[in-house]
């Protein structure tokens, strides 16, 4: 039976995924902006954000910080979105926190009617989004690692103005939403930091910010530079450590975990941070038992062989990555396969 937060949160299905953050920010208003009670990274990128975040997260707590994590979607418990340390929220916590979102919208709705504007409906993500903001200040989070729902720049997530962005690489996705080419989609996701020229609220300028970037060609990684110094935020293209070990199998999980690593550096190093600074040795350690469940996961049985392997993959791109991982790791094998994906896909390719 469902709690009646949850109840609440599936009345916002009907609204589908809608880009803005006037919603969100009217909500964290109205709750005394819960968002501002921690520092915030942010993950974009076509693929790979999940992973990055789950190992960020893992290799700051090594480091002794309350780290939160939010991701999405998730694979058995609607609870696995939101985390501080490792641990997902508590079904009694998620209601009551849901309720909050839902008072303080109303009352914001209502406030809107007043004044002759439409009603405030917001979305599945947003009210999600807001309650985990809710959460991680609570719990007194040092430092909350941030998922990106769909690109960046309208991202609800956005809202908590993070002062750092990795962006884990680009590719074609949500086309109707974030524009029809590699070149649009980057200037969205890194738009989570702000945009050239425009006054972006809460999310401020792009002055002390920095980018740490994965996965781009040379001309994506020339206008991502340019978008940067235009925004007056700084670059980082770390190496690839493929000394760097990890349960889930595969290069692009390397590449993910290197994001991560130099993402740390960044954060533990900061002028700002009086804490425990980087310690490279601990982070590589903290990587080796980090597994991000459903994603290149071997499941074996009883006599300890490999019985399944489970993937995210769900485009064309991520396919590609996962066909290239089995033929690095089981060469010549053969495998039956059970897929899914939604109809949006380009299922032929």
């Amino acid at each position: 039976m469902l709690s009646d937060g949850m109840k609440y949160l599936e009345t916002r299905l009907m609204f589908g995924m809608v880009p803005g953050l006037d919603s969100t920010r009217m909500i964290c208003d109205a709750l005394g902006n819960p968002e501002r009670k921690f520092k915030s990274i942010h993950v974009v990128g076509t693929n790979g954000k999940g992973s990055t975040s789950f190992y960020l997260a893992g290799i700051l707590q090594a480091h002794g910080l309350k780290a939160g994590l939010y991701t999405s979607p998730h694979l058995v418990s609607l609870r696995e979105r939101i985390r501080v340390d490792d641990e997902p929220i508590s079904e009694a916590d998620l209601d009551r926190l849901l309720l909050q979102v839902k008072q303080a919208a109303e009352s914001v709705s209502s406030a809107q009617v007043a004044l002759g504007k439409p009603a405030l409906e917001p979305t599945f993500f947003e009210v999600l989004t807001v309650a985990a903001f809710l959460y991680y200040a609570e719990k007194g989070v040092d430092v909350a690692v941030l998922e990106a729902g769909m690109g960046g720049r309208l991202d609800s997530t956005a809202v908590a103005g993070g002062g750092m962005a990795v962006v884990t690489g680009i590719g074609l996705e949500h086309t109707e939403v974030l524009g029809p080419t590699e070149s649009a989609i980057l200037r969205e996701k890194m738009g989570v930091l702000g945009v050239p020229g425009e006054a972006s609220g809460v999310v401020g300028d792009g002055a002390g910010k920095a980018f740490v970037l994965g996965g781009l060609g040379p001309d994506l990684l020339e206008e991502a530079r340019e978008y940067a110094t235009a925004l007056g935020a700084s670059i980082v293209v770390p190496e690839v450590r493929t000394e760097v070990k990890l349960p889930n199998l595969g290069r692009h999980y390397v590449e993910n975990a290197s994001l991560s690593l130099k993402a740390a550096e960044l954060f533990l190093n900061a002028p700002d941070r009086a804490g425990k600074r980087y310690d490279d040795a601990l982070s590589v350690k903290a990587l080796a038992t980090r597994s991000w469940a459903g994603r290149m996961q071997l499941l074996t049985g009883p006599d300890g062989n490999v019985r399944v392997i489970l993937d995210g993959a769900h485009n064309s791109h991520a396919v590609r990555r996962l066909v290239q991982t089995l033929d690095e790791y089981y060469p010549g094998q053969k495998f039956h396969c059970l897929f899914g994906a939604l109809k949006d896909k380009d299922l032929h390719e």
